[in-house]
C-alpha cells in the first residue's frame, strides 16, 4: 500500500476524517502533486523538505504557536560560550572506564536503528561523565549525522 492509498483508507474510518495528513514526497510533479491532494491529504512537502517549511505547514493545520527559548543551544559549551569540539575516539578516554564499554555499545546501536530518542538520554549519560564529549556528540545528534556518529563510534568501540 503506498501513501495515497493509506490516506484514502484512513479517510474511510470515522476517527480518520480529521486527520491531518502531509505528504513528504521525493516527486516534484504536478501531476503527482495532484492526484496526493485529491487523494484526501491535507498538504504536501517534496523533499528535501525544509524545516522552516514543515513548521509553517503543521502550525497552519494543527493551530499550533511556538514558542522559542532565548536560551543558548545545548551544543554549546556554556563554560565558554563556544560550540563544543568535534569529538574524537581520545574524547572517549575521558569517560569512566566502567561506563565507557557499555555506553558506546548502546549509542553505536542508537545510532544504527536511528532511535534519537534513546540517543539523546545516552548521550545525557555521556554528558554527566564528560561534559564536553556530551556537548560534542549532542551537536551530531542534533543534525543527525549518523554517518559521522557513527564512523566516531566505531573507532572508539572496535
Amino acid at each position: 500500500m503506498d501513501g495515497l492509498e493509506a490516506t484514502r483508507v484512513i479517510r474511510t474510518h470515522p476517527e480518520g476524517s480529521d486527520t491531518v495528513i502531509i505528504a513528504l514526497t521525493a516527486s516534484v510533479m504536478d501531476g503527482r502533486r495532484r492526484r496526493a491532494m485529491e487523494s484526501g491529504l491535507n498538504d504536501f512537502l517534496s523533499k528535501p523538505v525544509r524545516e522552516n517549511e514543515l513548521l509553517t505547514l503543521l502550525r497552519a493545520h494543527l493551530g499550533l504557536t511556538y514558542r522559542y527559548s532565548e536560551t543558548e543551544p545545548a551544543s554549546s559549551d556554556p563554560s565558554r560560550g563556544t560550540p563544543a569540539p568535534a569529538p574524537t575516539p581520545m574524547t572517549f578516554q575521558e569517560v569512566p572506564a566502567e561506563l565507557l564499554a557499555e555506553l558506546l555499545a548502546e549509542l553505536l546501536q542508537a545510532v544504527r536503528n536511528g532511535e534519537k530518542d534513546s540517543l539523546d538520554g545516552l548521550i545525557d549519560r555521556v554528558e554527566e561523565q564528560n561534559g564536553r564529549c556530551g556537548w560534542a556528540l549532542r551537536e551530531l545528534a542534533d543534525k543527525y549525522d549518523y554517518d559521522a556518529l557513527t564512523h566516531l563510534l566505531e573507532e572508539a568501540y572496535p
